[in-house]
């Protein structure tokens, strides 16, 4: 899937103006930027459990996908999907967790609260 263009050129100056080129067509692979599409984590944790956070993201190739607590990377990947593991489990891991796509079209975040 794609978007397809189509374009010519003509060069103007005060000489004159050029033939128009032949039509050049370009498929674009994606027209929309990455999106997290899915943040999975548990409300509620025990300690010294192991807990398992899963983001999922839609994006082109480039797309990578990063968890991030409290404004600090935990673990980043190039791909569309991310699992961050805590084990074990303390009290400080409580908190905010957020998971953020992005490639070369823009960005997007999901957050989850623990």
């Amino acid at each position: 899937g794609g978007v397809r263009y189509e374009c010519s050129y003509q060069a103007v100056n005060v000489i004159g103006r050029s033939r128009p080129s032949r039509p050049v067509a370009i498929l674009a692979k994606s027209s929309r930027s990455a999106r997290v599409v899915r943040v999975s984590a548990p409300t509620r944790i025990a300690i010294s459990s192991i807990v398992t956070f899963n983001c999922e993201a839609t994006g082109d190739d480039s797309t990578t996908v990063v968890w991030f607590k409290g404004g600090v990377q935990l673990s980043m990947q190039v791909a569309k999907s991310l699992t961050l593991n805590l084990r074990p489990v303390k009290r400080t891991d409580t908190g905010r967790y957020v998971c953020a796509a992005a490639d070369r079209l823009g960005e997007d975040s999901k957050g989850v609260q623990v």
